[in-house]
């Protein structure tokens, strides 16, 4: 397996289990009476960190220190992909009037790769040397 297709699987698997710890805490919240719009910001907020922790230390082979500048292009990344993700399914689903699921599937997708890309290359550059 290269290192991009090794990459390319942790960074799926990182964003799978990002995915399941937003949901949890979300949930959790919910659970306990929290309103929704702080629910769904703080799971949000808990699959990030999980995110950056895990591409950090784990998708990209090498471990980063964490920074502010780091940080702040790790958020930029992930509004690009955001943004782009919330204009596909919107262009889709309202525009070519594509089922909602459809117009999520092919945003997400656009998102994932948009991630990856800078990630790989804007956040965790291969600039340090190799992991212990």
């Amino acid at each position: 397996m290269s290192r991009l297709d090794r990459d390319i699987l942790r960074f799926l698997l990182v964003g799978v289990g990002s995915n399941v710890a937003n949901f949890l805490g979300y949930f959790l919240l919910l659970y306990i009476h929290v309103p929704v719009f702080a629910a769904a910001i703080c799971g949000y907020a808990l699959g990030l960190l999980c995110s950056y922790h895990f591409s950090r230390t784990w998708v990209f082979g090498r471990r980063f220190d964490v920074d502010v500048v780091g940080g702040g292009r790790f958020l930029l990344v992930h509004a690009v992909g955001g943004v782009g993700m919330t204009g596909i399914t919107t262009a889709l689903v309202d525009g070519l009037i594509l089922h909602y699921a459809v117009g999520w599937v092919f945003g997400a997708g656009f998102a994932a790769c948009s991630n990856f890309v800078g990630l790989r290359w804007l956040v965790f550059r291969p600039t340090t040397a190799p992991r212990e």
